[in-house]
């Protein structure tokens, strides 16, 4: 998939795997946890995306490149929100008009 992946292409990959595609360590394998659709009209579409990464990564906010076997290869900025035993959660924003 060569365009950047539309909010249905994401919610059909919740609750599978992407990895961090990253020069300078280790590639990590994060999860799409959730989509949180916060407007949706046929002027404008907002969103969120929900990832869970191992539980020690660092919480920081950035760019990241992230890979996934069907929707390609694309930059996000990450945003750590909360961090427990199960992992650290980053979240991604979208504000789309669609017209």
């Amino acid at each position: 998939m060569s365009e950047f992946p539309s909010m249905a292409d994401f919610e059909s990959s919740v609750g599978t795997e992407f990895v961090i595609d990253a020069s300078d360590q280790p590639d990590v394998s994060i999860s799409l946890e959730k989509l949180e659709i916060k407007i949706s009209t046929t002027l404008q579409e907002c969103f969120s995306l929900v990832f869970r990464a191992p539980a020690d990564m660092p919480p920081v906010q950035r760019q990241f490149a992230l890979r996934h076997a069907q929707l390609g290869t694309h930059t996000l900025f990450l945003v750590p929100f909360r961090q427990d035993a199960d992992g650290v959660y980053f979240e991604a924003v979208f504000n789309r008009l669609l017209r």
